[in-house]
């Protein structure tokens, strides 16, 4: 018969951590790490957009104003980035401040472009951080 003492809880047994823990962002961030995590999430937004416009097989002049719209998100979004790592490092708060904006300006983008349709697309549930 075996001791139930002897065994090691699932989480223990693989150093501790849950599933997903190693890609929390921990806070405060130096500007430099949360500068390209923002970046690194711009890229794949810009991807993820043009993927799409492959997809539908939109014209040259229908993905210039794509294209411009979503630049003049992003560059709102470094701004937002830039004032956040003023003094070297993000917080928390600072963080949230960046990604509502994100988000803010996701939602504008998709209503101006798709006249209102598909506007709240990816917001179903609410996000808890």
């Amino acid at each position: 018969m075996t001791s139930f003492a002897e065994t090691k809880p699932a989480a223990v047994a693989h150093g501790g951590k849950h599933h997903g823990d190693g890609d929390k962002a921990q806070y405060p961030m130096k500007a430099d790490e949360f500068r390209a995590m923002v970046e690194k999430r711009i890229e794949k937004v810009k991807a993820r957009v043009e993927k799409g416009m492959e997809e539908h097989k939109l014209p040259a002049a229908q993905r210039a104003v794509i294209t411009k719209a979503v630049d003049d998100a992003a560059k709102q979004v470094r701004g937002a980035v830039d004032k956040a790592a003023t003094d070297g490092t993000v917080t928390k708060e600072e963080a949230k401040q960046v990604r509502e904006l994100a988000e803010q300006l996701r939602a504008k983008v998709r209503s101006e472009l798709l006249g209102g349709k598909h506007a709240k697309a990816g917001k179903a549930r609410s996000r808890k951080r």
